[in-house]
């Protein structure tokens, strides 16, 4: 168990769960894309017995699931061969697997109280990206960031293993499990880290955004550049001029160099210590 890091409302350290599930939504479904599929469900439902009978059952798979996985999480490998190891591995990506999917199954049906927001389609997206960003969680590319001063610990591993966590994209907060006080908590993910695990998705999209010429080659190579830091390969200039002209099938060379003064200056005046580039000008 771990306190979250802070990050004191700064917004250039953090992205909040409803920005991240927006950017992930357009490069997911960069077509279909409404930026208002995190409030949506997949059927009208009426509260019945048959029904409660269905939560009820769903609720104790979920929490059987949930056991099973808390257990193999805690359980220690170190003295287990490369086979055991191995097997613990799939057994425990399996079983996340199969939690993800009673969850979203248990969640169709919503609360009594719920007025939901009623469309398949919509919700068919919505959890697809709830997927896409929980797994991402899990495997421990995105790291979640408190947006308040609380002090509540959790620990990563556990958020989408425990029946009783909610984790909303739709208003940025997480709601405890009771036994850990059942407090709700605004927060994020860590906006640097967000970046770079989004770079190599959103990179392609970007020469077809309509934005202006200029700002779509700003923000490409801010993409590029997150890209890029993830390798060990130094690109001079022309380089990256080159793979530009590809990307943008040799539309707007002319604003390259405009928009390469632009993005070095963002750069310079980014806050922190500075760091060595992994992009150098020839």
């Amino acid at each position: 168990m771990r306190k979250f890091p802070k990050v004191q409302n700064d917004p250039t350290r953090a992205i909040s769960l409803n920005e991240a599930f927006w950017r992930t939504g357009c490069f997911m479904f960069p077509d279909e894309w409404e930026g208002i599929e995190a409030s949506y469900y997949d059927k009208s439902v009426t509260e019945s017995a048959d029904l409660i009978a269905e939560k009820d059952r769903l609720e104790r798979t979920l929490r059987r699931l949930s056991d099973q996985g808390l257990n193999l999480v805690t359980m220690g490998t170190s003295e287990m061969s490369e086979d055991a190891k191995q097997v613990h591995q799939e057994t425990l990506e399996n079983v996340q697997d199969a939690i993800r999917k009673a969850r979203a199954e248990r969640d169709r049906f919503g609360e009594t109280f719920d007025c939901r927001l009623i469309d398949a389609k919509r919700y068919e997206r919505r959890v697809a990206v709830e997927e896409k960003l929980t797994t991402g969680l899990l495997n421990g590319e995105l790291k979640l960031v408190s947006l308040n001063s609380s002090s509540a610990m959790i620990d990563d591993k556990s958020l989408c293993l425990n029946p009783d966590f909610e984790l909303s994209f739709a208003f940025s907060w997480v709601k405890f499990p009771d036994r850990d006080g059942g407090l709700r908590c605004a927060v994020g993910f860590d906006r640097d880290e967000f970046d770079i695990w989004a770079a190599p998705f959103e990179l392609p999209l970007i020469p077809k955004r309509e934005d202006s010429i200029q700002q779509r080659t700003v923000d490409w190579l801010r993409c590029y550049q997150l890209e890029l830091a993830k390798t060990t390969k130094v690109s001079t200039r022309g380089d990256v001029k080159e793979a530009h002209s590809v990307a943008f099938s040799g539309e707007g060379r002319s604003h390259f160099d405009c928009a390469w003064t632009l993005f070095t200056l963002e750069k310079a005046k980014a806050p922190g210590r500075k760091k060595s580039a992994d992009t150098k000008t020839s």
